[in-house]
């Protein structure tokens, strides 16, 4: 009896430090922490991060900057040329993008679907979702999988925080091109996005589900 009660210990301590060791690989690393921007990675290869940024702006102005296509090229680290190759409603879009490799790699691309959801406390959440599938691959390399979100959150004093997270497949790609897409190019991204937010023409837009 002596000798059950003791491999139930056993057994329950094991359990707990793997549990504790699970737990602890699949934790956010915090990478970078400057000028108002938090960067954390996760994965076995760091193929997932999550920016955190308080922005100058309403959620409409944010909202408003994410639906024009056209300008993401401008601040979204990577990104080549962008555009709307599909609009199944105000909220829900398939989008083509070009991501610009440096050499001597070839340039890859990005067919996903962008979904617009409001939810509580006018909270706006995009969900991302690569759909390689859904248009006819070009020469370039298509990415299956590059899934995520941005988050809009309204705070006081018309600022709004931004999360966005994005979660893509392993790359055989050096080091220094790795730690580009994970962390110079979110810090283009948001620093880039912080400063277009404040325009005039997307304080001002209107977003009638919104």
């Amino acid at each position: 009896m002596f000798i059950i009660q003791r491999l139930s210990y056993y057994v329950v301590g094991l359990f707990l430090v793997f549990s504790s060791f699970t737990y602890a690989q699949s934790d956010w690393i915090k990478k970078y922490d400057e000028d108002g921007l938090v960067i954390y990675l996760k994965g076995k290869k760091t193929n997932e991060y999550r920016a955190e940024m308080i922005v100058d702006g309403p959620v409409k102005a944010c909202v408003g900057l994410m639906k024009d296509i056209k300008e993401h090229p401008k601040f979204m680290g990577g990104v080549k040329n962008a555009s709307v190759l599909k609009e199944y409603n105000q909220m829900e879009s398939l989008i083509y993008c070009e991501i610009d490799m440096p050499f001597p790699m070839s340039n890859n691309e990005i067919v996903s679907k962008a979904k617009f959801e409001v939810l509580d406390k006018g909270v706006v959440r995009i969900i991302l979702k690569a759909e390689p599938y859904l248009y006819p691959k070009t020469k370039l390399t298509r990415l299956n999988l590059a899934d995520g979100f941005w988050l809009f959150e309204p705070l006081a004093g018309n600022k709004t925080k931004v999360t966005y997270q994005l979660k893509f497949e392993d790359s055989n790609a050096p080091n220094w091109i790795a730690n580009y897409f994970i962390l110079d190019g979110p810090k283009k991204t948001m620093f880039g996005f912080a400063k277009r937010v404040k325009q005039a023409k997307y304080n001002d837009v209107i977003i009638s589900w919104l």
